[in-house]
């Protein structure tokens, strides 16, 4: 299994400093060593080429916002969160939503810290519907973790940017894990970058498996993949689409 802690660490800073020029809390989370590699990558690829690089990066969650918010489903799971600010907010506009991340001990003590720091500079109240648990996905049973939390009845589970570092039989185990927690009305969703990487972007996404210790893998190249792989899971609900250059997929039991 990955050393998920060895792995995600910078990753997460980067993703953060991503997303900090469209939401500036998120530089709370951008170290000086994140800011020092782009500064690094800016100058090797020029500030354009980089920003387009990581659009697709922030393509990725904006279709994940329309999604999970249209579904307007009231307990969510939120797995491998990193340091995404969009449970935060999500519980402070709604008190009735129930979120909850997952993630490594160290992601998840980190995050709290800065959260705390957020809500004291910002004079905002820590949301209680707002649930951060430690937790390593490919060794604890995520149904153990939760169950103390959540009722049993439309829960929407989802991963953003996770599975793609998973090798075949983390992403096996992983969906085995997810499959444990799901009842009737519950659902599944994630993605898969299904387009080959070209140009400037296949040797940032080279150089950045190196940096960060990450390799990323392939699970489906075409919707049929994803829908046979799903029915030989056990899945009796499937709904694949295609946007911009990934796969989303929902899984559930009718």
């Amino acid at each position: 299994m990955m050393e998920g802690n060895k792995k995600i660490g910078l990753t997460a800073e980067l993703v953060a400093s991503i997303k900090s020029k469209n939401n500036i809390s998120y530089s709370y989370f951008v170290t000086k060593r994140a800011r020092r590699f782009f500064s690094f990558f800016s100058h090797i690829f020029g500030e354009k080429s980089l920003q387009d690089i990581f659009n697709w990066r922030l393509r990725l969650s904006e279709e994940f916002d329309n999604y999970l918010f249209k579904k307007r489903i009231s307990q969510i799971v939120d797995l491998g969160a990193g340091y995404s600010l969009r449970g935060f907010e999500a519980c402070l506009k709604n008190k009735n939503l129930i979120y909850i991340e997952l993630d490594f001990a160290n992601v998840v003590n980190i995050k709290k810290e800065i959260l705390k720091e957020i809500c004291k500079k910002e004079m905002l109240n820590f949301p209680k519907n707002y649930i951060l648990i430690e937790c390593d996905l490919l060794k604890e049973p995520i149904k153990d973790k939760i169950k103390h939390f959540l009722d049993k009845d439309k829960i929407l589970f989802f991963a953003e940017g996770l599975v793609s570092y998973f090798n075949e039989r983390e992403f096996n185990f992983f969906v085995d894990n997810i499959k444990s927690c799901l009842n009737k009305n519950d659902l599944f969703f994630c993605h898969e970058n299904f387009k080959k990487p070209t140009g400037w972007f296949s040797v940032f996404r080279k150089i950045l498996s190196i940096i960060t210790f990450n390799k990323a893998y392939k699970h489906f190249l075409t919707k049929k993949d994803i829908v046979d792989y799903s029915t030989e899971k056990g899945f009796s609900k499937i709904n694949v689409y295609e946007k911009d250059k990934f796969l989303f997929y929902e899984v559930g039991y009718e």
